[in-house]
């Protein structure tokens, strides 16, 4: 529970007043309150990750911003060097071609950047680390959040159980006096003699099997509700 309060200061002012409230109205079982510390755990490693991506995306970003570059200028020498090529073989004549001013100018972009190139360099490793230890604990929290869940989904459906038993109870109570009146009829037919009987025996089971045959089960999505519910909500109920 205190884990759940601990949240309720972000809400800020009323919204956090109602949060207590709810909270107080619908106290969590101690296999809830798991589950709530587990989502807290998740979405605080999810932020984690996030915040060491950023550094990460920015130092990653100046190196292949100069491997583009780098890229680039690699065709501007292989080109520079046909037109020198060229301009040899036509003579010299003329200002040398190879000595293009885009290559330069690229050349020097580059030159420019190596200092920020090394400082990334020297710094990425860390953000690297920073990030995948932060991914490690997103998996970790996953895994608890999805043990948490697991626990509190096996709750619902014991709290739902005695339903079950009693429904199932009723069930084959009903069924048990239906073929209570078949059996005496039966019995009746053998002690008199009466096929009458026997024929209203076997209408009675009949009855019986088709009731079996005729009842079914709905498509039920309740499972798949509850476990995705609970992925944000500790308090999820199984729903009906």
């Amino acid at each position: 529970m205190a884990a759940s309060i601990s949240r309720l200061p972000t809400l800020g002012g009323k919204a956090a007043a109602r949060g207590a409230a709810i909270m107080a109205e619908r106290p969590l079982s101690d296999r809830r309150q798991a589950l709530d510390r587990a989502i807290i755990l998740r979405a605080a490693a999810e932020k984690a990750v996030a915040t060491a991506l950023e550094p990460l995306r920015r130092c990653e970003a100046v190196i292949a911003e100069v491997t583009r570059l780098r890229a680039e200028l690699a065709e501007l020498y292989q080109r520079d060097r046909r037109l020198t090529g060229e301009w040899i073989a036509a003579g010299r004549q003329g200002t040398d071609p190879g000595d293009a001013k885009d290559t330069r100018a690229l050349n020097s972009q580059i030159v420019a950047m190596q200092g920020d190139v090394s400082a990334v360099e020297k710094v990425l490793p860390d953000k690297q680390a920073a990030h995948a230890a932060a991914i490690h604990q997103l998996t970790a929290a996953d895994c608890e959040l999805a043990a948490a869940i697991f626990d509190v989904a096996l709750e619902a459906v014991e709290q739902r159980a005695p339903e079950l038993l009693a429904k199932l109870n009723d069930a084959l109570r009903v069924e048990a006096s239906l073929r209570s009146v078949a059996a005496e009829l039966r019995a009746c037919g053998d002690r008199d003699g009466d096929n009458r009987a026997h024929a209203a025996a076997t209408a009675v089971e009949v009855v019986i099997r088709r009731a079996r045959e005729a009842a079914g089960v709905p498509q039920v999505d309740a499972g798949p509700q509850l476990l995705q519910v609970l992925a944000t909500d500790p308090a999820a109920k199984l729903l009906p």
